[in-house]
């Protein structure tokens, strides 16, 4: 069986549930199965993002004076790009190689910081890459004398080093 998600909409449910449905009446006969129902709870990543998009990168842009994308390209590139580098998961090394390379052959640094947003991921980066890079974030900000404010909650939930894997 394949895992679904029952959507919190009641009213997108039965599509699901019509899914769920055709995947047990396709079991082998013969044999006993056990399905389990959980709560769907929120990732890492998810509080990640938020933290990031909803409160960091505005507030450093506004303590800058520079636009949120402009921001989230220079961290990209300043900070993202060599953590992935120097990380030992070797499919998120190979791309950061890739994007150093692609980078590296911008010289204009305004122009790097516009290509780095676009083209430096951050979705598929492990969890706890994600959570470094939130950290060097911080610490650059408060470097240069940024304070990045987040509930305690989302701030030790999104900085955590040592996670489960999101599924």
């Amino acid at each position: 069986m394949t895992p679904h998600t029952i959507p919190a909409d009641p009213m997108a449910r039965p599509t699901v549930i019509g899914h769920l449905v055709a995947e047990i009446s396709a079991l082998e006969a013969g044999k006993a199965f056990d399905v389990t129902l959980s709560e769907q709870a929120e990732d890492r990543r998810a509080c990640q993002n938020r933290l990031l998009w909803a409160g960091w990168n505005r507030a450093y842009a506004d303590a800058t004076g520079h636009s949120v994308k402009w921001v989230h390209g220079a961290m990209k590139n300043d900070l993202l790009l060599p953590i992935k580098r120097a990380c030992d998961h070797e499919p998120t090394r190979k791309r950061a190689e890739f994007e150093h390379e692609v980078l590296s052959l911008v010289a204009d640094r305004e122009k790097r910081i516009a290509v780095a947003y676009d083209f430096v991921r951050s979705r598929d980066i492990p969890v706890r890459l994600f959570a470094e890079w939130l950290s060097e974030y911080q610490r650059h900000a408060v470097e240069g004398g940024i304070i990045l404010e987040s509930t305690t909650d989302d701030a030790r939930y999104a900085l955590m080093e040592i996670t489960r894997r999101a599924a």
